[in-house]
């Protein structure tokens, strides 16, 4: 039960074969021959830390608002071990949703980690593994211990075949609405989760979580305050850095991987 719900172990209810019955989390057999595993080898496995970011709170000065709100729901889930506590960040790739989760880790002072990424070969977990890797995550940093972050939340929500051809669009979850319910509600670890689109995610889903974050388009002003910190080490001259921001509608973590 305990290897279970902590996602090391799945059970294919649909299967008539022991062989088959029960699936092991990829490379846990690999990583229970180590002579030597340790808690920090087993954690960079299955959920390793994010990468940091360069940018800080003031190249998201657009979104001040959000920012602060999320600062002080996450910052008081972890001082009170809330259990329960979602933010979802919605928004285009580029807009800096990664970047913006990194920079609150930072600022609170507390480990942030990714949930269902590639292996060390660099495939792609599926949907079912990478539900695993948040069951781990919830058991090993509940109780203030550390924040989630789980990307692409629309892979857990799959199209029907008719759709894909250009039916009607019906989208099936990879789990179930009453056990997806249920980890919104009791989870241990603060999640934030990350998406490109909400689109066929069900309502109800959507209800559950604490805060959600659009992520708007920064103004000219906010992409030259960006330039010219990025921009310090170049020749670009502020004539130079002001016909930039006014003609690229781009956003602040763009800007910060061109010029870096």
């Amino acid at each position: 039960g305990r290897l279970l719900s902590s996602g090391l172990v799945c059970v294919n209810e649909c299967s008539s074969s022991l062989d088959d019955r029960f699936t092991l989390q990829r490379g846990l057999g690999d990583l229970l021959s180590l002579p030597e595993l340790t808690r920090a080898a087993f954690v960079q496995h299955f959920l390793p830390e994010a990468k940091a970011t360069e940018l800080v709170a003031s190249d998201f000065s657009h979104m001040q608002q959000e920012f602060t709100t999320v600062r002080a729901l996450l910052g008081a889930a972890v001082k009170r071990a809330q259990r329960g506590v979602n933010v979802l960040f919605v928004g285009p790739t580029g807009t800096g949703k990664s970047a913006l989760a990194a920079l609150l880790a930072a600022e609170l002072n507390i480990r942030l980690h990714t949930a269902g990424t590639a292996d060390a070969d660099g495939d792609a977990a599926s949907p079912m593994e990478r539900l695993g890797s948040l069951l781990l995550g919830q058991r090993l940093f509940g109780g203030g211990q550390g924040l989630l972050l789980f990307d692409e939340l629309e892979d857990l929500f799959q199209s029907d075949f008719p759709s894909m051809m250009g039916g009607p669009r019906r989208v099936k979850g990879v789990m179930s609405k009453l056990w997806f319910n249920l980890l919104l509600e009791e989870n241990p670890a603060p999640t934030i989760w990350i998406s490109n689109s909400v689109d066929g995610v069900d309502a109800a889903f959507l209800r559950r979580f604490a805060y959600v974050v659009e992520f708007k388009a920064a103004g000219p002003r906010e992409r030259e305050r960006v330039l010219l910190r990025h921009a310090a080490d170049t020749d670009l001259t502020s004539e130079d850095i002001s016909e930039v921001a006014r003609r690229y509608d781009t956003n602040p973590a763009q800007i910060a991987t061109a010029l870096n």
